[in-house]
């Protein structure tokens, strides 16, 4: 079978897996963020750390996607500021998640949704137990078979926790344990990552999910749209007074 076949084969599979299996726990997921969202609470997406960034980043100024969330992109935990410093150092250091959240002004009654393929590095459980004692209510999506699976504690908090275990709600996001979906004969490594995709993917599940059930509940939702096209610059613009001051990455 030709490797993009297999791949793509596996996308499908994991991806109906996330459908047919957690459903519950989107549903609930958008209640919360949109009872947050009608309060006027702040909803934060965080990707923590490496390519679980792309987490935060794919919901920012994003056509078709909300206008109300608060993506977190803080340039010591992102790829673009130094791929080896960032996997091999920062996101080992938990104190940064403090001064993370405390620089986007993360308080009680917010939420936070925290998206992480892995769900174990230092900075990421920091973040979310930081979350959790200011009163903000956490929804983790991620996979719980890398968190399981990993024995090496110099990459993982002191608490040995994996994301899924601290979150108010978790979302499945089905990552394989060791992120890889492919092998081929004579060749003793396995290759073609996933875990950056099945974690966009849940993720727009989720948010489509919100954008449905606002507009169910109000008549409305907060949708960016493409800045691109005529007159999308302008019709954001009436989202910006708002976020401008919020978002630290606008």
């Amino acid at each position: 079978m030709k490797a993009y076949v297999e791949y793509l084969n596996m996308l499908i599979s994991l991806t109906t897996n996330v459908r047919d299996s957690q459903s519950e726990r989107i549903e609930e997921s958008a209640d919360i963020i949109v009872n947050a969202i009608l309060n006027d609470q702040n909803v934060f997406f965080w990707g923590p750390g490496g390519h679980s960034s792309i987490f935060a980043e794919d919901v920012l100024y994003r056509e078709g996607e909300l206008a109300c969330i608060i993506p977190i992109i803080d340039s010591n935990i992102a790829l673009s500021h130094g791929a080896l410093k960032e996997i091999n150092y920062f996101e080992r250091i938990p104190e940064i998640a403090k001064a993370i959240m405390k620089a986007n002004q993360v308080s009680k009654d917010d939420v936070i949704v925290i998206g992480s393929a892995y769900g174990v590095n230092p900075v990421c459980i920091a973040g979310a137990l930081y979350c959790k004692e200011l009163g903000a209510k956490v929804i983790a999506v991620t996979s719980h078979a890398f968190s399981d699976a990993l024995d090496n504690d110099d990459t993982r908090h002191e608490k040995k926790l994996g994301l899924y275990e601290i979150a108010d709600v978790y979302i499945n996001s089905f990552s394989p344990s060791d992120d890889l979906v492919l092998k081929k004969d004579g060749f003793n490594q396995k290759f073609g990552s996933i875990g950056t995709i099945m974690q966009l993917l849940t993720s727009k599940a989720l948010t489509t999910t919100v954008i449905e059930k606002l507009i169910e509940k109000s008549g409305e939702a907060p949708v960016w749209r493409n800045a691109l096209e005529k007159d999308g610059k302008e019709f954001n613009e009436k989202y910006m007074d708002r976020m401008w001051h919020c978002v630290k990455a606008m």
